[in-house]
């Protein structure tokens, strides 16, 4: 579950927020993007009904953007899913983590959890905090599969062939 600020924000602000009542000539990136449709159209490559519609968005997204993702907003969704700590905003907070997979861990998957953690971050940490690969993880004895998910996946129904649209 996405828990971010960032979206709503900018989700909202893309309803109040316009560029069409600043001029071209005040505007380098509307400019910008009128050229350069210009030049697609001459070239026959662009076919827009609205096209005052689609440069205002694209005008006005800069200013959604960087409203939107201000610091405090991206730092909700990490303290909130556990990937930092909400004081320091430095360090992970295992319980968070866990919490947030589609899987309960067996107890022994628990207990890896906890005995491997160090291990885990220091690799993160002499590794630019980059991706673990799979391969860390099996080493240190994690399986290949994860147990399988809490909720079922539903059966699809059977349909016939006909209705797929099959040729035969």
């Amino acid at each position: 579950m996405d828990r971010s600020k960032v979206f709503p924000v900018a989700k909202r602000l893309n309803k109040t927020t316009t560029a069409k009542h600043i001029p071209e000539g005040d505007h380098l990136l509307k400019r910008a993007i009128r050229k350069k449709f210009n030049q697609m159209r001459k070239e026959g490559r662009l076919f827009l009904n609205k096209e005052p519609a689609v440069v205002d968005y694209l005008a006005k997204h800069p200013d959604i953007l960087t409203t939107s993702r201000k610091r405090k907003n991206v730092q909700h969704e990490y303290t909130s899913n556990g990937m930092i700590d909400s004081t320091l905003h430095r360090m992970p907070i295992l319980q968070r983590l866990i919490a947030t997979t589609n899987t309960i861990p067996t107890p022994e998957i628990y207990e890896l959890f906890f005995s491997t953690f160090n291990e885990l971050m220091h690799y993160s940490y002499d590794h630019g905090f980059c991706y673990i690969p799979d391969e860390v993880y099996l080493s240190l004895g994690f399986p290949a599969v994860m147990p399988r998910l809490l909720v079922e996946p539903r059966e699809m129904p059977i349909s016939n062939s006909k209705s797929r649209g099959s040729m035969t």
